[in-house]
Order: structure tokens, then C-alpha cells, then sequence
């Protein structure tokens, strides 16, 4: 699938491959999600975040307010995992 506008992009808190061009023209890809109004009051210890899409680190905990322009589903996992 090739890279969707931002507005197309489901508000379900899927994670997603979000995008955008950075402040120096430069393309940047991301994993993140839409966080709502209500999931910030009720699960994260920060309130005064706004709702909107965060980058979601796969590792660590904390995530980061973004402004993507397009986004992209996450590709499909392998079929089987490799032999050691």
C-alpha cells in the first residue's frame, strides 16, 4: 500500500507507519497511533496532553506528540518464524 493523507488514517488506536517532511525537506517515517481525549485523561499520568497522534517507541514507554502528513498500515508479520 502506498502512503494514504493523514485525514484518511483510522482514529482507532491502531499503530500505524505515520509520516512527514521534516523542517529541513527531509522524509521521515515513524510507528505511532491516535491518541483521544478520553485515553490521556483516563490511562496516562499526564492530562494535559492534547489528543492527536503520538509516536509510540517500541521500546520504553513514553510517547511524542507528532504532526504526520500521511500515513500507511503496519506490513504483515512473517508467516513462520525463522530457524535458529
Amino acid at each position: 500500500m502506498s502512503w494514504q493523507p493523514i485525514e484518511t488514517a483510522p482514529r482507532t488506536g491502531r499503530t500505524l507507519l505515520l509520516g512527514y517532511f521534516n523542517e529541513k525537506g527531509n522524509w521521515r517515517t515513524l510507528r505511532g497511533q491516535w491518541f483521544s481525549a478520553e485515553e490521556i485523561e483516563e490511562s496516562w499520568e499526564i492530562y494535559d496532553s492534547p489528543e492527536g497522534w503520538y509516536e509510540t517507541p517500541v521500546e520504553g514507554e513514553e510517547c511524542f506528540f507528532t504532526e504526520p502528513t500521511h500515513w500507511q498500515p503496519l506490513p504483515e508479520p512473517p508467516c513462520e518464524q525463522p530457524s535458529s
